[in-house]
């Protein structure tokens, strides 16, 4: 989805990205990643952010984060979240 960011105006937001194939993870990752950039130039976004799930995140140097930076992608923040209750 495309979104305003106050510091990098439009960007394309992909939101708990996931690449999965029995064979090879990666090819999809990076099948995914220039699909990624080309709608991010179509739509005229300026960047491209990227939410992924906490098991890759933790991995230092794990597969996909690789790719992402092979691809030019780099780590500018860290996305929190906290869970509330429900109301009673």
């Amino acid at each position: 989805m495309t979104v305003h960011d106050l510091q990098h105006g439009p960007v394309l937001f992909a939101d708990h990205l996931c690449a999965m194939d029995i064979m090879d993870q990666s090819s999809v990752a990076r099948a995914l990643l220039r699909a990624m950039e080309r709608i991010a130039e179509q739509q005229g976004c300026y960047a491209i952010h990227t939410s992924l799930p906490q098991s890759d995140v933790r991995e230092a140097g794990g597969w996909i984060t690789n790719i992402f930076h092979e691809r030019g992608h780099c780590v500018r923040g860290l996305q929190m979240c906290k869970l509330v209750a429900a109301a009673s």
